[in-house]
């Protein structure tokens, strides 16, 4: 079948490619060609053995000549393949993939998957982004929000005026691959906390309440898979010389990070996420997916995804101590009312979450603009 239109991704992490927009870019190449503007730095074995067409650029930290250089690539990159459509996730891409696009005159479709600190923040990085965001939005052709929340939100400021827009449940998550593993009946009962090890992913929350939890049930296990994130603002950045004290103090048990999650979940009690925003936590949904409880923060993007005493609890975002009485919570069920909150998390994710039905719609929409 002959592809006369291009779709650009921009993508800061190929990995997502795999983790989060397998299925999604496996349909559209169907039917366009797919192009993907990444960080080569990042990308792992196999993925540039995939049928798309890659393009990199070096990610911007705070440097001000690197940023500039980042988004030179970018305007580089889309004169180059001329694509039809360009779709930026992450905030950033979305900003200046939008704004070269339409300068460029080329459509756009822009996933609101996450904001992170944008509106709370009040780093100069943040201001710019707020300041530029209402024009990078003027001209898109849709917006896809994650949650309900981001999506009021942003009709409150105004950002999106008259512009289409739509909630779909994130990326959704792929239920046949995360499915449930039974336990290898350790003798510790393991919470698991897996993010980016950043500040605002409550990773310090988790820290204290850990050692709370610890006083009166030493036995009890708090685990935390994520990479470390030197390109991010230092001031939310968690440093390698933090985790290792945590660690001496024989609090937090740091098991580095893995392209593949699912051994990790596989082998833990409790997925537990204190963020203090999401656009839509992939995490909990593969948590959920392998019929493993979840704990999160009762915020945008988590609360979602949790059921009170059905599949979990949500908790006071920023308190350890709410997250503390969480986890004693999850600690007094009895192994027959654990079993049955891990039989409701999938059941759930099942019902709500399934990749399949986030990519018809996200489909349904490019055909639509592209038509």
């Amino acid at each position: 079948m002959k592809k006369n239109k291009r779709i650009l991704f921009i993508l800061t992490n190929p990995k997502t490619i795999i983790n989060f927009y397998d299925v999604l870019l496996e349909k559209i190449s169907v039917k366009y060609e797919v192009h993907i503007l990444t960080d080569k730095s990042k990308m792992i074995k196999n993925i540039e053995r995939l049928d798309y067409k890659f393009h990199y650029y070096d990610v911007a930290t705070e440097n001000y000549f690197e940023f500039f250089k980042m988004n030179y690539s970018i305007y580089k990159t889309i004169k180059t393949v001329k694509p039809n459509l360009v779709i930026g996730f992450t905030i950033r891409n979305t900003i200046f993939g939008n704004l070269i696009s339409h300068h460029l005159n080329i459509q756009t479709i822009s996933p609101i998957v996450g904001l992170g600190m944008l509106f709370q923040s009040k780093e100069i990085v943040y201001r710019i982004a707020r300041l530029l965001l209402p024009s990078a939005l003027r001209k898109t052709s849709h917006v896809f929000f994650y949650n309900h929340d981001d999506m009021d939100l942003f009709l409150s400021k105004k950002l999106i005026n008259n512009n289409s827009y739509s909630k779909i449940n994130g990326s959704g998550v792929n239920i046949e691959k995360f499915k449930p593993v039974r336990s290898n009946n350790q003798k510790k009962i393991t919470f698991l906390l897996i993010a980016r090890l950043l500040y605002d992913k409550g990773i310090k929350e988790y820290y204290e309440a850990a050692k709370i939890v610890l006083k009166k049930h030493p036995n009890v296990r708090f685990q935390i898979l994520g990479p470390f994130q030197e390109q991010n603002l230092r001031s939310n950045t968690i440093t390698r010389g933090t985790i290792k004290n945590w660690e001496k103090e024989e609090v937090i048990e740091y098991i580095g990070c893995a392209d593949d999650v699912r051994p990790f979940i596989a082998k833990s009690d409790c997925i537990v996420l204190p963020s203090y925003r999401e656009g839509l936590s992939n995490v909990l949904m593969e948590g959920g997916s392998m019929a493993k409880p979840l704990l999160a923060s009762n915020v945008p993007g988590c609360k979602e995804l949790i059921i009170d005493n059905f599949n979990g609890y949500k908790f006071k975002s920023k308190s350890a101590i709410a997250l503390a009485e969480s986890c004693f919570n999850f600690l007094n069920l009895s192994k027959k009312e654990r079993i049955q909150m891990e039989n409701n998390s999938r059941s759930l994710i099942i019902k709500s979450f399934d990749r399949n039905s986030s990519v018809k719609l996200f489909v349904q929409k490019i055909n639509y603009v592209l038509k």
